[in-house]
């Protein structure tokens, strides 16, 4: 039997992994021992992307077991529910978090059968924190702006 959980349901878990992923983040910010690798397309990693993505991956699983998720440093891994699957950037903008510039962001999403249902974005060092979910409205911090549905942004694209 498939687990159903509501858009709502889906946005709160979205806006509560992306806080929790956000308290990683700063804890790692402008630290001197942060760790920082180079990946195959010679781009910088960090040891705070795979703690923020093994966070993030950490509460998705706790809550969505069956759900497939996809990040960017750790890969694919499967869940039993081939429909739905959460896309993690961990720190969108690594560069920059690691010359301890506050351009970054932590990224998250979810998709069911390859369309978008809930996306978000968290930046402490900026601020805003973004959610949206597919014909709602999107939620910046705790008030609601108008969002377009995705069917119109795809019409002015």
């Amino acid at each position: 039997m498939a687990l159903s959980f509501s858009p709502a349901d889906d946005l709160s878990l979205a806006l509560a992994v992306a806080a929790d992923a956000d308290l990683v983040s700063m804890s790692r910010f402008r630290q001197a021992d942060l760790d920082i690798d180079t990946k195959d397309d010679n781009t910088p990693v960090t040891d705070a992307d795979r703690a923020v993505e093994d966070r993030i991956r950490a509460m998705i699983r706790a809550s969505r077991p069956r759900d497939q998720i996809l990040g960017e440093e750790r890969g694919h891994s499967s869940g039993t529910e081939s429909s739905r699957e959460w896309v993690i950037d961990p720190i969108d903008g690594t560069a920059g978090f690691s010359r301890g510039l506050p351009i970054w962001a932590t990224l998250i999403a979810l998709t069911s059968d390859g369309v978008p249902q809930v996306g978000g974005g968290v930046s402490s060092s900026t601020r805003p924190t973004m959610v949206g979910g597919h014909r709602a409205r999107c939620l910046d911090k705790t008030r609601w702006r108008h969002q377009k549905t995705l069917r119109e942004l795809r019409r002015i694209s």
